[in-house]
């Protein structure tokens, strides 16, 4: 009888393990589940987390999986499963769309050494079909050559990689022009078809690109192929109806768009060019239906979502519009009579939907037909016309554009329907099953029954007795618990009596750290607080008018700007005299004109809107990325302020009227002005020998606000990290729009805006950034990496406060400690910006939390907090207690990573050589995992590349970092005298920190 909470639990976790490796996937999500719910500490055991996100992932939970595979590499970053959570998170994020996040989790199981259940050759084959997709057809063709030219690579793989070739020859422009590139494709996948001829896909590519070549009897033959040698296609017998339609084979063509649709109800190209086919026989009501179920379709299709913002959609999507449009018109003018007296070349579409398939296509006519008669018994009644659909019918207008543009609508939807399919089979493709439906293999069993079962401890405190939920309901409780139970990463209590001499004698240094330094819950975006109502959704934000430079240089200013999320601070720039004309655009030109400034074209709107090109609010800010000077720059700024003017006066005289749209038939949502403009940015002011007047008026800022200064934590990194501890510049024209976002590792900011014109600011406190990161995830934007623009009544509605205010020219504005904000310009104006690091706990906690976040999410830290925490030992004495246990605890914590390091190259035998580190060289990053490198640094002895590894990827690629130098960059015995030196200051003066040393 199990009567303790820890065997109760333990039972749970061992039932879903054996549920999961017998493939009950409902029973097992349960027990993991009420395994959760019971062990307040399941983030510790790496078989959970790991089973769990197997279930999670096998039933396409893409979010929990993801949350559950980064928790498990964050955590166990080094357990020989961390091969198969790349592959999977891999796998997501291709299916999410997300090629980049993709591509980086295929390398990095591609250069893992563990066994793994799928092989490097099909891993690299996802490798390059990833950047297929991202459309960098160059770098897929040599990763595809790659595979076909090596004769160790399975047949299934090569034919892949000529297969997907192939296609790209067909439908990228970047291989030459369209005759040449078609001819290629066939002789491509017709090699492809004699490694593999079994592969219906690939006939159905050679049918496409035989067509394109003219060659029609070829691309029956082929089309014929690829019914049966593959499961009925959508896509295919939509190509074969195109192709009929060419020919004049209406009711043929009209068969094959039907089992195009009954096969999948949701395709757009189907339902589009079957209504241009009853349209070209003068059947406008069987059309309006076809048009209404196109549109339909393709509001409810994840493709359309995902791919809104391409050109090639959104013109196809608004052509069908338009055409129900224009048949609503052309109807309701014509008398009934006039259709009634019309003979019909084609039956209707509901005596269409019992068509057998065409004749001449039915080798395999009996399973095609079997499934083909389940395809219509399931979609019969979804895609019948309605009443409200045959009352559409007699509301019509105006003339039909002509049926050329059929051509305009079909390819490119068919071949973004295709790409969806290659992305749906993306493993398949390699010779494998999709992962999801797999079978389990030996080696997978063994990956479960790796993992070292751990004890579990939970307090006395009585079981709870849960009705077992429904899965959406057990997944929002785990959410809630887990962003509930958050705890702080690194900042446990640690005594400060432990000095450096007591560990360097202690046998036990690891169980001491272990004790003080337990294993903390990975980081998540954390709940959002209490909601809050009324005017206090709206604050006022916070300001200080300064009348003399005792009130600039006061201590009560330093701990009034700590003290906010946001501050504006004016009237600095007149007492200080700051000769903010250094900063002008004229001054520039004249000064540097050939420096290169990054420029963003965005689409000029209001503050509060963000239209997409369909006129729909959207949260993903488009801003497309070029280079060029500040001269040139300059002459674009002073041209748009004179064409500013020139459109001031005429329309003070009465000459100026606003432009109008050309097409009227587009809908009014999409008549918005959409004017381009270029925003100058990211412009690097750190070069001290072209900038150094504009560099020394700064240093007269107060200290905390300084770029360079004893209390700045980011002065001591020791080197530039441009725009974080370097002035950066950006030059605008009214609508710039500064995206959403933090600071780097959520350090203050300061920015000072040199004018002429005034900006408008937006800011978020800190605790509500996981808010913000939900809402991110709805839009469809990437919180990280993403470019967006927040829509103030989802803030509102989500209880989310927001500062709004003016940035007038001279005003200094504060960001405090992770701030959300997102700006824009109201004029024409330049600012300076720079990062500063407070001397205060809670900057240092945000920032690590920051840190390790990114870590979790596999993205670059660029501030190394590692490196910084050194550097602040060795530098400073802090008097903040807070501050001083947190430094001290991540002191502790990397040292004895390192020493366990050391450990085990020691064991190896392996000769270590010592390679100082200069103060003011750059931190290393590993090449792979592009985490910072503390102390150990890995390179291949016959790289000539010089990548740098970090110890976790070194040995990935090779367990006992067999071809691997070492070099260590602090020696083991500095750094224990770093720690005992390391004390903690007394409080001499309201300053929080003071300097050891006189590097200032």
């Amino acid at each position: 009888m199990i009567s303790r909470p820890s065997d109760t639990s333990d039972v749970y976790c061992k039932l879903g393990h054996l549920h999961l490796l017998l493939e009950n996937y409902d029973e097992a999500l349960s027990a993991y589940q009420r395994y959760y719910a019971i062990c307040p500490e399941s983030w510790k055991n790496a078989s959970f987390l790991y089973g769990i996100s197997m279930t999670y992932f096998h039933f396409q939970f893409h979010p929990w999986a993801i949350k559950g595979f980064q928790k498990f590499l964050y955590l166990y970053s080094d357990h020989r499963c961390c091969v198969e959570v790349h592959i999977r998170l891999a796998y997501i994020y291709s299916a999410l769309k997300e090629h980049d996040s993709s591509l980086k989790h295929f390398q990095l199981a591609y250069n893992d050494s563990n066994p793994s259940t799928y092989t490097k050759y099909q891993i690299r084959f996802c490798e390059a079909h990833i950047y297929q997709m991202k459309n960098d057809c160059l770098k897929a063709k040599e990763v595809f050559d790659e595979l076909i030219e090596n004769a160790l690579v399975p047949d299934s793989i090569r034919a892949g990689s000529l297969k997907q070739l192939g296609w790209m020859y067909h439908t990228s422009e970047s291989f030459g022009d369209g005759q040449y590139r078609d001819t290629m494709a066939v002789n491509i996948l017709r090699k492809s078809i004699e490694l593999e001829p079994t592969s219906g896909q690939t006939w159905y590519f050679l049918g496409r690109c035989l067509s394109s070549l003219g060659k029609v009897h070829d691309a029956f033959v082929s089309y014929r192929h690829s019914i049966d040698k593959s499961e009925a296609s959508a896509d295919t017998w939509c190509s074969i109806g195109v192709l009929y339609q060419q020919q004049n084979q209406h009711m043929d063509a009209l068969q094959a768009y039907i089992c195009a649709v009954q096969l999948d109800r949701s395709h757009y190209a189907a339902w589009n060019d079957l209504g241009l086919l009853y349209e070209s026989c003068d059947q406008l009501n069987d059309a309006l239906i076809c048009y209404a179920n196109a549109i339909k379709t393709a509001k409810c299709s994840f493709l359309f979502f995902v791919l809104h913002c391409l050109e090639f959609v959104k013109l196809g999507l608004g052509l069908s519009r338009n055409r129900v449009k224009a048949l609503q018109t052309h109807i309701s003018n014509t008398p009934a009579a006039v259709f009634q007296a019309k003979p019909k070349s084609l039956p209707s579409i509901e005596e269409a939907w019992t068509l057998p398939i065409p004749a001449e296509l039915t080798s395999r006519q009996g399973i095609q037909q079997k499934s083909l008669q389940q395809a219509r018994s399931n979609n019969e009644r979804a895609f019948s016309p309605s009443k409200q659909q045959q009352q559409q019918q007699q509301q019509l207008q105006q003339q039909l554009q002509q049926p050329q543009q059929q051509q305009q609508l079909q390819q490119p939807q068919q071949i973004s329907m295709q790409q969806q399919q290659q992305q749906q089979h993306l493993f398949h493709a390699a010779g494998d099953e999709p992962l999801s439906k797999k079978r389990k293999t030996d080696d997978e069993v063994r990956l479960l029954k790796c993992f070292h079962m751990q004890n579990f401890h939970s307090k006395d405190s009585k079981l709870k007795e849960e009705k077992e939920d429904e899965v959406k309901e057990v997944l929002a409780d785990d959410a809630a618990t887990t962003g509930g139970n958050r705890r702080r990463f690194y900042f446990g209590y640690l005594p400060t009596f432990l000095s450096s001499i007591n560990l360097i004698h202690c046998v036990c240094f690891a169980l001491l750290l272990n004790k003080y330094i337990p294993m903390c819950r990975p980081p998540s975006p954390p709940p959002s607080p209490s909601p809050i109502y009324g005017d206090k959704l709206y604050p006022s934000v916070p300001s200080i008018y300064l009348e003399s430079k005792k009130d600039v240089f006061s201590i009560e200013l330093q701990q009034y700007c700590y003290s906010q999320s946001v501050c504006v601070v004016r009237g600095l720039a007149g007492i200080l005299k700051l000769d903010l004309g250094l900063f002008s655009t004229k001054t520039l030109v004249e000064l540097n004109p050939d420096h290169r400034v990054e420029v963003r074209s965005q689409v000029l709107q209001a503050p509060d809107d963000n239209y997409n090109a369909s006129g729909e609010q959207v949260w993903w800010c488009d801003s497309t990325r070029s280079y060029t000077t500040i001269a040139r720059y300059a002459h674009y700024q002073a041209a748009s302020f004179q064409e500013s003017l020139k459109e001031e006066d005429e329309k003070s005289k009465g000459h100026w009227k606003e432009k109008e749209s050309d097409d009227d038939s587009v809908s009014s949502t999409s008549k918005i002005k959409r004017t381009m403009i270029k925003f100058g940015t990211n412009i690097d002011l750190s070069d001290e020998n072209k900038w150094r007047v504009q560099l020394q008026e700064l240093t007269k800022l107060p200290a905390f606000a300084r770029v360079v200064s004893a209390s700045n934590l980011l002065s001591h990194i020791g080197y530039n990290i441009l725009g974080v501890n370097t002035v950066q510049l950006y030059m605008k024209v009214p609508g710039s729009r500064t995206p959403g976002h933090q600071e780097n590792n959520n350090f203050c900011g300061v920015n000072i805006n040199i004018g002429p014109g005034d900006c408008e600011w937006f800011a978020v406190p800190h605790q509500y950034w996981g808010s913000l990161y939900r809402l991110c995830q709805r839009n469809n934007v990437n919180y990280l990496t993403g470019s967006w623009w927040p829509n103030l009544n989802d803030l509102r509605d989500n209880h989310i406060p927001v500062y709004r205010f003016i940035q007038k020219p001279g005003d200094l504005v504060w960001l405090g400690p992770g701030t959300i904000h997102w700006v824009q310009s109201v004029g024409w104006c330049n600012n300076i910006a720079w990062n500063v690091g407070a001397p205060i706990w809670k900057q240092f906690q945000l920032s690590m939390n920051s840190y390790a976040y990114n870590k979790i999410e596999h993205f670059k830290s660029i501030v190394p907090m590692i490196h910084l925490s050194w550097n602040l030992a060795r530098n400073i004495k802090i008097v903040d207690a807070q501050l001083y246990e947190m430094i001290r605890r991540t002191l502790l914590y990397t040292l004895d990573a390192c020493c366990q390091k050391m450990k085990f190259i020691e064991g190896l035998k392996m000769n270590v050589e010592y390679q100082q580190k200069n103060d003011h060289d750059p931190v290393a990053y590993c090449d792979v995992c592009q985490i910072e490198i503390f102390n150990l640094v890995f390179t291949k002895t016959l790289d000539k590349d010089g990548k740098m590894y970090c110890y976790n990827c070194a040995r990935k690629c090779s367990g006992q970092l067999q071809n691997f130098n070492v070099f260590m960059q602090n020696k083991i015995q500095n750094l224990y005298e770093v720690i005992n030196n390391f004390q903690l200051g007394s409080i001499v003066s309201p300053i929080a920190i003071s300097l050891n040393t006189n590097i200032f």
